[in-house]
């Protein structure tokens, strides 16, 4: 949670940053930076898993500020996050 809030999460844009990543580019849609507000409201690619978190979370779901503070909406957030798959590879 504190990753997602300081943007020092392993997504492309933070990994570029860091000389971890070939590219700040969204490896899903390829279209944008990948940060957290790109992956937890914006990305195409994972709309269809977003539509789950946004209807149970109704009010407020499309702000990043109240996914990550919300405890209600931070539960939502990481079954979202799981449901991604991204990052499996670092974090299990």
């Amino acid at each position: 949670l504190i990753q997602l809030h300081t943007g020092h999460v392993p997504l492309n844009k933070h990994l570029y940053n860091m000389k971890s990543a070939d590219s700040p580019i969204c490896p899903a849609c390829e279209d944008a930076h990948e940060t957290v507000h790109l992956f937890l409201l914006s990305c195409p690619v994972y709309e269809h898993h977003r539509r789950d978190l946004f209807f149970k979370l109704r009010r407020g779901s499309r702000s990043l500020a109240t996914l990550l503070s919300n405890p209600k909406a931070i539960k939502h957030t990481f079954k979202f996050i799981g449901k991604t798959g991204r990052f499996k590879c670092t974090h299990g």
